[in-house]
């Protein structure tokens, strides 16, 4: 029984161990390659969040201005002022008689 048990104890151990297989060691040009293809996906992804910004930006100040056009377009018509009312005609120039003498204001004065 003990001998089973070691035996199958070996068997596991080098299943276990042929499981973990290495990778093979990449060259210095595969890794250069690798390197710079992470570098392009890093700077396509910030110009396309950049570009999207961008976009995003424009279509905003396309919208407010639209919405500012329609506001203005449906703007509540201000309470209207109700007309100047009509200048009312000049009264009638009444023609004093010459009633006054002017001898006797003169004679007041002095």
């Amino acid at each position: 029984m003990t001998r089973q048990i070691i035996i199958c104890c070996a068997v596991f151990t080098a299943l276990g161990l042929a499981s973990f297989q290495q990778k093979p060691a990449l060259s210095e040009e595969e890794i250069v390659e690798q390197g710079v293809a992470i570098k392009v996906e890093d700077f396509r992804a910030r110009q396309l969040r950049i570009c999207k910004d961008r976009a995003l930006d424009m279509a905003i100040a396309r919208v407010d201005s639209l919405i500012r056009a329609r506001a203005r377009e449906e703007a509540v018509t201000p309470i209207q002022k109700p007309p100047k009312p009509q200048k009312p005609a000049f009264p009638e120039v009444r023609v004093l008689p010459d009633s006054v003498r002017l001898d006797s204001l003169r004679r007041q004065r002095q």
